[in-house]
Parts: structure tokens; sequence; C-alpha cells
């Protein structure tokens, strides 16, 4: 590899790296819609931390529009890299998922009997 290529590669590296340290900031302080862009090139490299930024901010429609189906999907990608935060939220969902179910099919299996 060459010295222009290993130069390309860290600069690269370290544009993400901002990137994310920018993203990181920009959700505590709760600007989303920077996080949101900031976040997201961290979050497709694989970054379990921003794929879980990711996620909540999909969930709750902060900084993106709501989208609960993408929201579980960056979840269970920084789930999969064993992300605390994520584990809950998946945990969570789930028992949403599961309280829905019995709301919605209740009422419906008792018109059926």
């Amino acid at each position: 590899m060459s010295v222009t290529s290993l130069c390309l590669s860290a600069c690269a590296t370290s544009s993400t790296s901002n990137q994310f340290v920018n993203g990181k900031t920009a959700f505590q302080q709760g600007q989303y819609n920077d996080a949101f862009s900031s976040l997201m090139p961290a979050a497709k490299k694989g970054n379990p931390e921003a794929q879980y930024a990711i996620g909540y901010m999909y969930f709750y429609g902060k900084g993106t529009q709501q989208n609960t189906l993408l929201a579980q999907q960056w979840f269970e990608k920084s789930a999969k890299q064993h992300y605390p935060k994520a584990k809950t939220a998946l945990q969570l969902l789930s028992q949403q998922n599961q309280q829905e179910n019995r709301v919605f099919t209740g009422p419906a299996n008792q018109l059926m009997k």
C-alpha cells in the first residue's frame, strides 16, 4: 500500500470518527436532525453505539420520520455486537408487540366465538 493510500485511509477514518463525535454530541443535546445525518455513516460502517442511536431516532421520530421497522432493524444490528442498550430496546419492543397482539386479537377472537 502506498503512503498516499495510507494517508487517504487515515483521513477517511478520522473524518468518520469526527462525524461520530459530532453526532453523539448533537444527540446528547437533542439536536436530532444533525445527529441523524452525522451518525448514519458510522452506523453504516458498523458502530454499535451509532446503530443504537439511529434506531432510537427512527423509533421516536426524532431527526427523521418515525419508522418502528427500521428502528428494530438498527437495534438488531447493534445488539448483534452486544450493545446493552440495543438489547434492552429489543426486549421492550418484543414486550410491546406482545401486548399489542393481545389487545388486537383478544377482542377479535371473542367476536369469532
